[in-house]
């Protein structure tokens, strides 16, 4: 999995926490990194930090949409903010407050739906409204 948040000490934990788990986790602090680092190799999912100073989240998901379209792509926010048209082009939306049983759910059904069914909207998680938001 790529994992792209600014926030190195919680992407440092994130990355120590999923790899407790069993899963492969590639940390990118930026949105530059993150791209670079699909151009030069395969991943099963994105996680995406909304907030970020040089391209918000959003943006960073259509980019890697254009470039992978199959791959599961999910925002992983504690903001508020985010705008309606984001919510439609990344196949998940969770909250950082959320139980990581959660966002484990999510990525496992993602990760095993888009394998069985590739297709360029990507498949959705369904867990519980208030921490996850689902494309429509």
């Amino acid at each position: 999995m790529l994992w792209v948040d600014d926030s190195r000490l919680l992407l440092s934990l994130y990355k120590s926490v999923f790899e407790n788990l069993g899963f492969e986790v590639q940390a990118r602090p930026s949105p530059e990194e993150a791209l670079h680092h699909l151009s030069s190799g395969a991943t099963d999912v994105a996680i995406l930090d909304y907030d970020m100073p040089e391209m918000d989240g959003g943006k960073l998901a259509l980019l890697i949409k254009a470039q992978s379209p199959t791959l599961p792509v999910i925002l992983y926010t504690g903001s508020t903010c985010v705008p309606h048209s984001v919510h439609r082009c990344v196949d998940a939306v969770c909250a950082k407050g959320a139980p990581r049983e959660e966002l484990v759910a999510v990525i496992e059904r993602l990760t095993r739906e888009s394998a069985y069914e590739p297709s360029s909207a990507g498949p959705l998680a369904s867990l519980p409204e208030s921490t996850v938001t689902q494309q429509a």
